[in-house]
């Protein structure tokens, strides 16, 4: 029982990071945009984030295979 706890808790919090990554998709969009009309956006935090989430997602989903194998 404990182990389906655990995996439920994977499988929703891989859900929020990837709901979390497309609630930012537009400030990507914005900033390629801006790059094509020559603006200035900062972007590079939004980018960190992104990235830290998306290895947050792998390191998730590996865990869940694992299980999945056992």
């Amino acid at each position: 029982m404990h182990e389906n706890r655990a995996t439920e808790r994977k499988i929703k919090e891989i859900s929020k990071l990837k709901n979390k990554l497309k609630a930012t998709d537009y400030k990507v969009l914005k900033a390629y945009e801006a790059s094509l009309t020559k603006k200035k956006v900062d972007i590079d935090g939004v980018i960190k984030e992104r990235e830290s989430m998306r290895e947050e997602i792998r390191r998730l989903e590996a865990e869940l295979d694992k299980e999945v194998d056992i």
